[in-house]
Order: structure tokens, then sequence, then C-alpha cells
């Protein structure tokens, strides 16, 4: 298992102008082989939610402030993982949401 630093470090060493969010490093799920983080977004969400905002008034700053945001060619990459369990249930037409 990696830290967080351990995360951190191999990504700057394989992109020293890699774009990281302030606040969100406990929701890195990965890095592209060019060296662009990625961002699991369902974990963005709660960390918003720490500082009082509602999961809706949280899922629109993100969607505002990051995930719709553009700074670069390294720009972090955002994506929702799918919950396998919630994804079959979904196919079996119970339904699924993605946060």
């Amino acid at each position: 298992m990696y830290s967080k630093f351990d995360i951190l470090e191999h990504i700057r060493e394989q992109n020293p102008e890699a774009i990281l969010w302030d606040g969100f490093n406990d929701c890195i799920v990965g890095i592209t082989e060019k060296g662009i983080v990625v961002y699991e977004m369902s974990l963005m969400i709660p960390k918003l939610m720490e500082e009082d905002m509602t999961p809706e008034d949280a899922i629109e700053y993100l969607e505002f402030n990051t995930w719709n945001t553009y700074v670069g060619e390294f720009t972090p990459i955002h994506i929702k993982l799918f919950d396998v369990e919630a994804l079959q249930k979904a196919l079996d037409g119970e339904g699924y949401q993605y946060y």
C-alpha cells in the first residue's frame, strides 16, 4: 500500500508540471502515461461536505470550479468509477446513481 506522500512523489517524478487540486489529494485514483492526475468525482463531494456544504452545493461548486475547468495541458481528469454491485443492479433495472 502506498502512502499519500508516495503517490504525490510518484506524480511529481512522472510529471513535475502535473496540476493538483488543493484539498483533494485523497481523491486521486491514478495518473495517465502523460502525467495527468486522475481524480474520482464521488470522492471529491464529501470533502466539500466536511466544510458544511450540502451535497447539491458541493456538486454545483465542483462542476463550476473544478470538473469543467481547463487550466492547460495537464488539467486533471475527473472520472466516475463504477460500483460493480450498483452497476449490476442498474443492469437488472433497479437504477444507478453516480454520486
